[in-house]
C-alpha cells in the first residue's frame, strides 16, 4: 500500500477533512446570521441581501466547477494553505470595510479561497477505503460544528455586528493552515478531466442536476431570510438566533434517519413526502406570529432538508453510470444557492417575506419533479443497453 493510500485512510486524515469540509460550508450554515447581521449594520433592501448569500457562495462555485481540471493534479497541502490564507484574509478585511460593494467583493474572493480548501477535503473523504462512513462523519460534523456556533453567533452579532461573525469564520480558516500537514500531498485516484464530455445517461443526468439545482435554490431562499422572516414577525433577535441554532443541530438526525428510510420504503416516496412537509414550513414560518410554531417550522425545515439530500444524491448515482456528471452536483447545488437567495430577495417588499416562501416552494417543488422523472428515466448502460432503474 502506497503512503498515500496509507494517509488518507488514517483516523486523522478522515477527521481533519471533515472538519475542513464543515470550515468551508460554515459561511452558508450561518447565512441567517450573516444576513440579519448585514441588514442591520448596512441598513440595505432585503434585494441587495440577497447577493450577500451569492457573494459567500459564488466563488466556491466558480472554483468547484473547474476543480475537476486540476484538483488531482495539485499538492493538496499547497491547495489548502493558499485557500485557508485566501479566505481567511478575505473574510477578515470583508468585516472590517464600510462600503456594501467593497463587502461584497471581498466576500467573493474569501469564497474563492474557501472552494480551495473545499475541493482537496472532498477528494481525501472520497479517496478512503470507505466513502461512505467517511463522507457520514463530515456531514455529521458540519450540522454539529455549525449549530454549536449557532448558539454563540446571536451574542456576537449583538455585541459586535458583522464584522464579529465574520471574524469569527476567519479564525476558523486561520485554524485550517495548521491542520494542513494532517492531509496527503495528493489521493489514490486519477480522476478523468473529460467530466462533461461522453458521460452516460445524456439528457436524464442533466435533468437531475437541473432538480438538484432548484432543491438547493428553494430551500437555501428561505433559510437566508429566516432570521429577516422571524425579525419581521416581532420575535427578539435571541429567541430567533436560538431557533435558529437548534433547527441547525436538528439536521443531523434527518441526515441519519435517511438511511433507514431508503432502506425501508425506497427512495421517491420518502423524498416527495420530505419536499411537500419541507414546503408547507416556507408557508407557515411566513406566516405564523408564535415563536414556537417558528421554532418548529425552523427544526422541521433543516431535518427534512438533510433528510431529502441522500435521496437526490442517490437518484444521480442511479442513472450516472460513467460517474462523470455526479462530480458537477455540488456545482450545480451551489448555483442554486446563489441564484435562489437573490431572485428571492428582489421580490421582498415593506418586510413582506412571503414572496420568499412561494419562490422557495416552487423551486423545491418543480426540482422534486425533475428527480422524480430521473428516476423513472431508463438508465444507458456503458454497454448500450438500457435497464430501468428500481421504482424509488
Amino acid at each position: 500500500m502506497s503512503s498515500d493510500a496509507r494517509g488518507v485512510d488514517s483516523p486523522s486524515t478522515v477527521a481533519v477533512a471533515a472538519f475542513l469540509t464543515s470550515i468551508c460550508v460554515l459561511p452558508l450554515m450561518l447565512m441567517p446570521f450573516l444576513v440579519g447581521a448585514a441588514a442591520r449594520d448596512f441598513s440595505v433592501a432585503p434585494r441587495q441581501l440577497g447577493f450577500v448569500a451569492g457573494s459567500m457562495i459564488g466563488g466556491v462555485i466558480v472554483v468547484m466547477a473547474s476543480s475537476v481540471l486540476w484538483v488531482r493534479k495539485c499538492n493538496w497541502r499547497v491547495l489548502v494553505a493558499a485557500g485557508a490564507s485566501i479566505a481567511g484574509a478575505g473574510y477578515l478585511l470583508a468585516g472590517h470595510v464600510r462600503g456594501f460593494v467593497a463587502m461584497s467583493t471581498l466576500l467573493f474572493i474569501a469564497s474563492c479561497g474557501s472552494g480551495l480548501v473545499y475541493a482537496p477535503s472532498i477528494c481525501a473523504l472520497s479517496d478512503t477505503k470507505n466513502p461512505d462512513r467517511s463522507f457520514g462523519y463530515s456531514f455529521f460534523l458540519q450540522i454539529l460544528v455549525s449549530g454549536l456556533i449557532g448558539f454563540i453567533a446571536t451574542g456576537i452579532a449583538q455585541r459586535w455586528g458583522l464584522s464579529g461573525l465574520l471574524d469569527l469564520i476567519a479564525i476558523f480558516f486561520a485554524l485550517a493552515l495548521m491542520l494542513v500537514s494532517f492531509l496527503p500531498a495528493r489521493g489514490t485516484k486519477i480522476g478523468a478531466v473529460d467530466a462533461i464530455g461522453r458521460a452516460a445517461g445524456g439528457f436524464p443526468v442533466w435533468a437531475g442536476l437541473t432538480g438538484m439545482l432548484l432543491l438547493s435554490a428553494g430551500p437555501v431562499a428561505v433559510w437566508t431570510f429566516f432570521e429577516r422572516i422571524g425579525d419581521a414577525a416581532g420575535f427578539s433577535e435571541h429567541s430567533v438566533g436560538n431557533a435558529i441554532a437548534t433547527a441547525l443541530l436538528m439536521g443531523a438526525p434527518g441526515a441519519l434517519l435517511s438511511s433507514f428510510a431508503g432502506k425501508q420504503f425506497g427512495r421517491l416516496g420518502p423524498l416527495a413526502v420530505s419536499t411537500v412537509a419541507m414546503v408547507a414550513t416556507f408557508a407557515a414560518a411566513v406566516i405564523t406570529r408564535n415563536i414556537l410554531v417558528y421554532l418548529l417550522c425552523g427544526v422541521l425545515f433543516q431535518f427534512l432538508w438533510n433528510f431529502g439530500l441522500a435521496f437526490q444524491f442517490g437518484a444521480m448515482a442511479v442513472v450516472d453510470v460513467s460517474g462523470r456528471l455526479i462530480v458537477l452536483a455540488p456545482t450545480f447545488q451551489g448555483l442554486g444557492a446563489m441564484a435562489g437567495p437573490a431572485v428571492a430577495g428582489m421580490l421582498v417588499r415593506d418586510s413582506d417575506y412571503a414572496p420568499v416562501a412561494v419562490v422557495g416552494g416552487l423551486c423545491a417543488v418543480c426540482g422534486l419533479i425533475l428527480i422524480v422523472w430521473l428516476c423513472r428515466a431508463p438508465t444507458m448502460h456503458s454497454s448500450g443497453a438500457v435497464g430501468i432503474p428500481p421504482k424509488g
